[in-house]
């Protein structure tokens, strides 16, 4: 198997770009992507891109398949034990969730959406030796176990714009479940406060308002 990631691009009305990770992805493994990924029920013709991972690692082999409909990413994964049914598992899945939100992005994208842009600090992690180092160096000061939490400050290595949407409370739980992201910044249509909505442990969904 070739350890090299490749990738190529296709056009079958959007852009499809098939990415193939730890093994040769061959013309008839392209072929399925394309022609699977191609005949998901498009919506209007917002969608823009098609992104299909492929990788093996062993006996699991996955496919991850991020869809752009316009400023919504989609997003699905599956893994099994061979690389065309986890194509098959994966597509269904897509299908399965664009059906399920076809309505509500078509309403979501047909009004003006506002956006803010928003200052982020992108924060760098520690590495092993750094952290192995502090906390060697807490050891021969103080007690382990009362400075747990305190090693090693993160650092500031780059700061981005990104943009705050206004959305009601219906599309933000949308895009979590379509991006399958673990927490969403968003300002409320309703009341124009600032709110972050996360996905709690029992699967249901909180909202903080720190506002």
């Amino acid at each position: 198997m070739n350890p090299k990631s490749t990738a190529e691009k296709f056009q079958s009305g959007y852009e499809i770009t098939v990415i193939g990770r730890h093994f040769e992805l061959t013309d008839a493994i392209k072929a399925y992507v394309i022609d699977k990924v191609s005949k998901i029920e498009r919506i209007g013709e917002r969608i823009i891109q098609a992104i299909v991972t492929l990788d093996v690692i062993k006996l699991e082999h996955s496919c991850d398949i991020q869809l752009l409909f316009g400023a919504t990413k989609i997003k699905v994964s599956a893994n099994t034990d061979n690389i065309y049914s986890a194509i098959d598992k994966a597509t269904a899945r897509l299908r399965a969730r664009v059906l399920k939100y076809r309505s509500r992005l078509l309403e979501h994208h047909a009004r003006e959406v506002r956006e803010v842009e928003m200052n982020v600090d992108v924060i760098l992690a520690p590495t092993a030796e750094e952290e192995l180092e502090d906390i060697n160096a807490e050891i021969e000061s103080i007690n382990i176990e009362a400075e747990v939490g305190l090693y090693s400050p993160h650092k500031v290595v780059a700061k981005e714009k990104q943009l705050l949407k206004t959305l009601t409370l219906k599309e933000a739980i949308m895009k979590m479940e379509l991006a399958g992201d673990p927490l969403l910044v968003f300002r409320a249509e309703a009341d124009q406060k600032l709110k972050v909505i996360y996905r709690r442990e029992d699967g249901n969904y909180g909202v903080i308002e720190p506002e």
